[in-house]
């Protein structure tokens, strides 16, 4: 069995050299977005777009869902992370989905709960498309959404989609 720990900036380092492709078992996933400081309706929103932008994008279908912890589940948090708590500049972090974690928290999303809906420095649209890539099980990329350092984006990148159909389309 391969155990990965979700470090700094959600790189996964894995302890045995074996590879290992991290994606849901079907291209339907569900995701649950939690409780929020601030304006909920307008962070709700917000990733409700980052979801539809990856599902426009690549065809993957995302259903909301009403409760937390559910297996085959992405749960969207808007606090610190109660394993490897979020430090320095670190926005977020997202669990790649099984066999990367294991359940429930395979796939899951941590938000610091100060990122604005819409900010001068950094945004939660920007935020959840680069941590949704990951909750997908996409690694680090250059010169795409999955870029590992913030940058704002209102689009996903053809590499992040080329990135995406190496996992989920045979």
């Amino acid at each position: 069995m391969i155990f990965v720990l979700a470090l700094l900036l959600s790189d996964p380092i894995t302890l045995t050299r074996e590879a290992t492709t991290y994606r849901w078992p079907s291209a339907k996933v569900q995701y649950y977005l939690g409780d929020t400081p601030g304006n909920w309706r307008e962070i709700h929103g917000e990733c409700r777009r980052a979801f539809a932008e990856w599902r426009r994008r690549t065809g993957m279908k995302f259903v909301e869902v009403r409760q937390p912890g559910l297996d085959n589940s992405i749960d969207v948090h808007f606090t610190d992370d109660p394993l490897f708590p979020l430090v320095g500049g670190q926005l977020a972090r997202a669990y790649y989905p099984p066999p990367g974690w294991w359940e429930p928290l395979a796939g899951d999303i941590y938000i610091r709960p100060d990122i604005q809906p819409m900010g001068e420095y950094r945004d939660i649209y920007s935020v959840m498309l680069h941590e949704i890539g990951h909750a997908l099980g996409l690694p680090h990329m250059a010169d795409s959404v999955m870029a590992p350092t913030y940058t704002p984006h209102r689009i996903l990148w053809l590499s992040d989609v080329a990135a995406w159909k190496g996992l989920y389309v045979p």
